[in-house]
């Protein structure tokens, strides 16, 4: 096994018991300790203090958003998306938890990341926060699993995912927005 990163190393020490101030300036450069660093803050999210679990949750949105960004490394992106993907699909994680990755994901998610949301389409507790974030992750895929999810959905299920499906298909202009 590697030793962590000295980056990483301080980005944990600094959230977990630094003051204010210390968590702060852990949140800013967290996109330097890289992706890695998602699954031990997601882990400081379901185990840690109040304070330290929100300043985790805030360097995992920075971290994301800067390893999805146009011109990111394909790697970052898709190591980003699937730390993403397990904090969601763990079911040790509170709920609240899951549903904020999957929130993030609807924003920063892209094929790679549609497997395995669509598998919580099946999960009645995770399944309307799937579906909104397979409503906003663009391509072809997550049409296709919310298509297939449809067949198999309970009744009481089968119009919010008609309706999802209904929104992918909206044109910007029809909206009253230009694009």
């Amino acid at each position: 096994m590697q030793p962590l990163p000295a980056d990483l190393l301080t980005l944990l020490a600094d959230i977990l018991y630094g003051d204010s101030r210390a968590r702060a300036e852990a949140i800013r450069r967290a996109p330097l300790a890289g992706t890695v660093s998602i699954t031990f803050l997601g882990r400081i999210c379901r185990d840690g203090s109040p304070g330290a679990a929100h300043a985790a949750w805030e360097a995992v949105q920075r971290i994301a958003f800067n390893a999805t960004r146009p011109g990111a490394p394909a790697v970052e992106s898709e190591s980003a998306q699937a730390a993403l993907c397990r904090i969601a699909g763990d079911a040790k994680n509170p709920r609240a938890l899951r549903a904020a990755a999957l929130r993030l994901l609807s924003c920063v998610g892209r094929a790679g990341s549609v497997k395995p949301v669509a598998a919580m389409l099946t999960a009645p507790d995770m399944r309307e926060e799937a579906r909104a974030a397979l409503e906003q992750i663009p391509g072809t895929e997550a049409e296709t699993a919310l298509r297939n999810a449809l067949r198999s959905a309970p009744s009481d299920f089968r119009p919010a995912l008609e309706q999802s499906l209904k929104n992918r298909r909206v044109k910007w202009n029809e909206m009253g927005i230009r694009r």
